[in-house]
């Protein structure tokens, strides 16, 4: 066949394999799938040096480009498709992320004589630097031979030690996180290459061909995977914050980078909206991980501002409000916790410290209020629940400092209302338990606090410390246990750390009561002095129990 033949016939053989290539992806047959990728690979190879023959060296040959932009996109799309049927794929081939990864370096490889000499070996310099330089400039590393998640350049306060730190990270993970990693860097290399190619065709003067309507274009699929490689250094983030280490720079450096760039691939697009609005939610997470709560909202709020109206994306539009919410109602917690530490202790509010100002007290109502009217708004009844316990604590603080004494009233009120309205959702909600406990305690100090020796208020704090007793039911017990052994065994040890709580509190006031009325109140303080004792007798690992039979025969006691 002659050089004018091949250059005609081989183009449309690359076009075929690749879209028998897809077929086969779609159909997740990895051993069809890369053997047309390679074939196609070969044509690409085969219509290039008939060029450089054709042309004497001199130039590229747009088919070849534009052939490498398409199997570069293909290689891309391996990759995602391999994170998202990442089961399937090994049931069916026993492939993993490594092998999705060499797959892209041997096509690499294969394609390198057209304007770089050919990596000798994984550790090649001229392997990166034709990535980087020539096609991706993503940063030191991001290619198919360096793996490495850290993107952008690296910031002063992050050495190449922090470097190390990260990597040894994310190589420690569990095997699906490695491989997902590798998978979604892999295609990140690709799309970010096929665009290369595209642009340099651009250049050479032959306009894009048309992206079809019914499949996003190869822009979009990088953002995509940018987005997802961004979410991967965001969990890592949250994995140290979680064990309590100092988060590297580099990682929040390149955590912005990956976010950054999916964004850019996205703005502008009106079909790419909901995209550049998920991409945005994780910026706003990432903020809130450092702390930046108002610039998290800054970027919520103009995530509305790209949506425009809620229609554009009913869903997405949903997801960033209640990310706002949540943004705000963090805001309010770290807020009341700072002026409580400006007076005095945040638990328990018996003491009458410092008053709090009309200012500081708006600075944390504000944003939790904002929070509570988002989540109502919503519908979203656990997040309202928990707004109102965190206004209840904050109105009960209030109530404590508060030297006006029509002022106080009006705060306890508040703080009642809003305990109240919390205890409603967490007393009814199976799985909760720890939380209906902490609400129901916060209400009982609420009582117990407004007089050391006000006999209706000091019943009212025992009353209330009764509706505990659904929580450390059998029936309670029993439900936890279905739902694993290493959920209950983490249930049983919080609700024997309350029950002991709950014990407490029930000496304190029924001993205050019976000095205060021994007739009624002596016989009820021996009932729980008398499980307390036997809590004691019986060992650890016995207070759930102990503190359901106390709370039942107080129960009768008390109706009798």
């Amino acid at each position: 066949m002659s050089r004018q033949q091949l250059l005609g016939v081989a183009p449309k053989a690359t076009i075929n394999l690749l879209k028998v290539a897809r077929k086969h992806l779609t159909g997740c047959n990895p051993s069809e799938f890369m053997s047309s990728v390679r074939q196609a690979a070969k044509c690409i190879d085969i219509n290039k040096r008939a060029f450089s023959l054709e042309h004497k060296g001199k130039g590229f040959d747009r088919d070849v480009i534009e052939g490498k932009s398409k199997l570069n996109e293909v290689l891309g799309d391996f990759g995602r498709v391999f994170v998202g049927r990442m089961e399937e794929f090994r049931e069916k081939g026993g492939l993993g992320g490594g092998d999705v990864v060499e797959v892209g370096r041997e096509i690499e490889v294969m394609e390198y004589g057209s304007m770089d000499d050919p990596p000798t070996s994984s550790s090649s310099t001229s392997a990166s630097t034709y990535s980087r330089g020539k096609i991706l400039g993503l940063g030191v590393g991001v290619d198919l031979w360096g793996l490495s998640v850290l993107g952008g350049p690296r910031p002063e306060d992050g050495g190449e030690d922090d470097d190390k730190e990260i990597e040894e990270y994310f190589n420690g993970q569990a095997l699906r996180a490695r491989d997902q990693r590798k998978a979604m860097l892999a295609a990140v290399v690709g799309y970010e290459r096929a665009i290369g190619f595209k642009n340099m065709l651009h250049e050479m003067g032959r306009k894009q061909a048309p992206q079809s309507g019914t499949s996003p274009s190869v822009s979009a699929k990088a953002g995509d995977a940018c987005n997802e490689l961004g979410s991967i250094c965001l969990r890592g983030i949250l994995d140290y914050k979680r064990m309590g280490k100092p988060v590297p720079p580099r990682l929040t450096s390149s955590a912005r980078f990956w976010m950054d760039r999916a964004r850019g691939r996205f703005k502008g697009k009106p079909e790419c909206r909901e995209a550049e609005v998920s991409v945005m939610c994780n910026v706003a997470m990432l903020l809130r991980s450092e702390e930046m709560l108002t610039e998290a909202v800054d970027v919520l709020r103009e995530a509305h501002g790209v949506l425009e109206v809620r229609e554009n994306g009913v869903i997405c539009w949903d997801g960033v409000s209640e990310a706002t919410a949540g943004a705000y109602l963090e805001m309010g917690v770290r807020m009341r916790r700072e002026v409580a530490g400006r007076g005095g202790e945040d638990e328990g509010g018996i003491f009458r410290q410092k008053n709090i100002k009309k200012k500081e007290e708006r600075e944390v109502l504000d944003p939790m209020e904002k929070a509570l009217d988002i989540y109502t708004r919503l519908g979203n009844e656990a997040q309202v629940a928990a707004t109102n316990y965190q206004l209840g604590i904050f109105y009960g603080l209030v109530w404590t400092r508060q030297g006006d004494e029509a002022k106080a009233g009006d705060r306890l009120r508040r703080a009642f209302g809003h305990l109240e309205n919390a205890r409603g959702y967490y007393g009814k909600k199976m799985g909760e338990e720890k939380t209906a406990v902490q609400v129901i305690l916060d209400l009982s100090n609420l009582f117990s606090s407004m007089g050391a020796s006000n006999l209706e208020t000091l019943t009212k704090s025992v009353e209330c410390v009764l509706n505990t007793l659904p929580s450390f039911s059998p029936e309670s017990v029993a439900m936890a246990q279905e739902r694993g052994v290493k959920t209950f065994n983490a249930w049983a040890k919080e609700m024997e750390e309350l029950a002991v709580k709950v014990e407490e509190k029930l000496l304190t006031v029924t001993l205050a009561l019976a000095r205060i009325e021994k007739t009624k109140w002596k016989d009820v303080y021996g009932i729980v002095l008398k499980g307390s004792l036997k809590r004691k007798r019986d060992g650890k690992g016995g207070a759930t129990k102990a503190i359901h039979a106390t709370l039942e025969e107080l129960q009768g006691k008390l109706k009798a």
